[in-house]
């Protein structure tokens, strides 16, 4: 009866959720009064100036505490934490990844409810640990060797059997399996910043280098570093940079412009043809481009004169997220772990 109450409630809240907001009457003098007109331009209203320096720093605080959950964590429980946060780390990989399919994301589900069964005994957890890494290893084996293959998109029936695995892997934990079920969206949340240089007198170059910044549906964060060379015609110099965009929410926090990107477009992306806009005349943008996914990177500098080429670019991951060193990966699994009830804080 409990498997059936979780079962329905998930349908609910993945194919109705719109149902669950508040009924509000329409209303033509609500919508017309300078009031919601303000609300409404401050909310999709980029940040500048002094506003902008306090999103920055409001995205600088949060950072700073995700490192300070780590160390409170770790002071106290020890290895308990440490070895919790990498069994978390490599099952969100393999249930986030759909290496071969639906296979790495019920090895994944299984290193989860191993670590929450035996959350209080570091051995158990160890040998946990042990398994997990080795089950993630054969998976990239078997892509290396073509014996397996991505598999961003699950059939209905896949994913349909996944959601009853995990109802009843975690049931009656209906908020633990709404947030495991983020693993079955297969992107990440992306923004850039970086900078573009053009240098041409009837022919020349443009060189671009950027920084993809993305937090998985799960928490984990990923870094990959850009960069493009475009060969092309034009006349005079012109520098531009992007930066990340922010926006203030309506309880006075801050968001941050991302866009959803697929595993399998930064598969496909490993190498790619690009091609650059620029124009200046003491202020200027540079219209940086890449069909696949339509992924555009737009940044505003200044210079003089203008330039169009094509070329190619590439992308690779950053080593920083790939160290040992888990406290400084930025990754955010509180919410994972508090959903779950390991008893962290």
């Amino acid at each position: 009866m409990k498997k059936q109450l979780v079962l329905a409630c998930l349908s609910l809240a993945f194919g109705f959720s719109i149902l669950a907001k508040k009924h509000h009457k329409f209303s033509l003098k609500k919508i017309l009064s300078p009031s919601s007109q303000k609300t409404e331009q401050g909310l999709f209203s980029q940040l500048k100036g002094d506003e902008e320096k306090k999103a920055r720093a409001y995205f600088d605080e949060l950072k700073k505490e995700r490192v300070r959950y780590y160390e409170r964590n770790q002071n106290k429980f020890g290895e308990k934490f440490t070895l919790s946060y990498e069994i978390t780390l490599l099952a969100t990989r393999l249930m986030e990844k759909h290496y071969d399919g639906s296979s790495s994301f019920r090895e994944g589900l299984k290193c989860v409810r191993q670590m929450v069964d035996h959350k209080n005994n570091p051995g158990d957890l160890k040998n946990i640990l042990t398994s997990c890494q080795k089950k993630l290893l054969e998976f990239r084996e078997q892509l290396e060797n073509e014996k397996a293959d991505y598999q961003d998109e699950l059939s209905p029936s896949e994913f349909a059997s996944l959601q009853n695995e995990m109802v009843e892997s975690f049931s009656p934990n209906a908020r633990g399996i709404s947030y495991l079920s983020r693993a079955f969206q297969p992107n990440m949340d992306c923004y850039y910043h970086g900078g573009t240089f053009s240098l041409t007198f009837f022919f020349g170059i443009t060189a671009s280098a950027h920084r993809l910044k993305c937090r998985s549906k799960l928490g984990r964060k990923v870094t990959y570093d850009v960069g493009s060379g475009n060969f092309g015609m034009g006349w005079g110099a012109i520098f531009s940079i992007k930066k990340a965009r922010f926006y203030k929410n309506e309880d006075g926090t801050y968001r941050r412009k991302t866009k959803p990107l697929s595993y399998g477009y930064f598969r496909k992306t490993r190498f790619y043809v690009s091609d650059n806009n620029a124009m200046a005349l003491g202020f200027g943008v540079s219209h940086n481009r890449r069909d696949l996914e339509k992924t555009i990177r737009d940044s505003r500098g200044g210079g003089i004169g203008f330039s169009q080429g094509y070329g190619f670019g590439g992308m690779i991951k950053n080593k920083k997220h790939m160290k040992s060193d888990l406290k400084n990966q930025d990754h955010d699994f509180r919410e994972l772990f508090f959903v779950l009830g390991m008893g962290f804080a």
